[in-house]
């Protein structure tokens, strides 16, 4: 017993050194530079993003913070550098909706992205429009889905990513339609692609969406969220209100770190990034994009995944995608 005491006391004082390094670890955090991590093109809306939000951190933390694009491979080679850099704070992810889909679209996922990486807190939610060719002879969703439904096979939706992909998918299995799947690399040739009727439909963002629309070379029948209207095309239904009852889809974009990266650090990144999507400055820069400033904990972020990565692969599974 007193042995058993000795070894209990020494274990609890191994755990209590343990956590007051990592408190001091934070509290000294960020002590040197800091590298946020995009895996797109330099030049796009996610880019600018992650780039005002590296302006903030210099100026509220007073520690320089760059912006390292690496695009590549549905976002895998920017996100792959994350995972192998040091749990420490100074490597971020600002990533988006492909991380979830790889456990669904791939039969050896490169990452793993419950165990190889901790969410730290979403930055913007993207509302995105769901827009159908200009000759298809429908004018909202219902209309549409009624079309699709008298064609089963016959019709064709453009994506510009997996996630897209999986949330086109998702409305496919609700609404009982059978759209086929176009793949093209980037949303630029997936809209000009509905403008000339090769696809029929397709989900644009709202900075794109509203210039066709406006121009009359494609329709706006809804949003793919239930409850989110975007300030950017405010008169455009939720597919609640267009009445597809069930569907909520968007695309969000965040902050996440390598595994086992202190959660202290992580608590203080998301706290600075709540401050960051309040800004009136941030606020006006993510509605020229259409983007819905947002923030989160790491735990309610980590939830988020965690539910979206569950609800792809049963999308997938029911869809017959075969993974790669």
């Amino acid at each position: 017993m007193k042995l058993g005491r000795i070894v209990a006391s020494l274990l609890s004082l191994g755990f209590l050194a343990g956590v007051l390094t990592e408190t001091v670890w934070a509290q000294a955090y960020p002590s040197r530079p800091i590298t946020i991590v995009v895996p797109y093109a330099a030049g796009g809306p996610t880019d600018a993003a992650a780039r005002l939000l590296a302006e903030h951190i210099r100026t509220a933390w007073k520690q320089t913070a760059v912006v390292d694009n690496r695009p590549g491979a549905n976002a895998l080679v920017g996100t792959l550098s994350v995972v192998r850099a040091a749990p420490d704070g100074y490597t971020l992810l600002f990533a988006g909706p492909s991380l979830p889909s790889y456990k669904a679209l791939y039969k050896k996922p490169e990452v793993d992205v419950e165990r190889e990486l901790a969410p730290v807190s979403v930055v913007y939610v993207l509302p995105l429009i769901i827009m159908v060719s200009a000759e298809t002879p429908v004018s909202t969703l219902a209309e549409f889905i009624s079309y699709a439904k008298a064609r089963p096979g016959k019709l064709n939706y453009a994506t510009s990513g997996s996630g897209m992909t999986l949330m086109i998918e998702s409305l496919n299995q609700l609404a009982g339609i059978e759209l086929l799947n176009v793949a093209y690399k980037g949303e630029t040739p997936s809209a000009t692609a509905l403008m000339r009727n090769e696809v029929q439909m397709t989900f644009l963002s709202p900075v794109n969406a509203k210039g066709i629309a406006e121009s009359g070379k494609a329709k706006a029948v809804s949003l793919s969220t239930a409850t989110m209207r975007s300030r950017a095309m405010p008169e455009v239904r939720t597919a609640r209100e267009a009445g597809l009852q069930g569907y909520d889809q968007s695309a969000w974009f965040g902050i996440l770190s390598p595994a086992n990266t202190p959660m202290e650090i992580r608590q203080a990144v998301a706290r600075e990034i709540s401050v960051f999507v309040k800004q009136p400055e941030t606020m006006s820069r993510f509605g020229k994009f259409g983007f819905e400033p947002a923030s989160n904990s790491p735990e309610e972020f980590s939830r988020m995944i965690t539910a979206e990565i569950a609800r792809y692969s049963e999308v997938a599974k029911k869809a017959k995608i075969e993974p790669e």
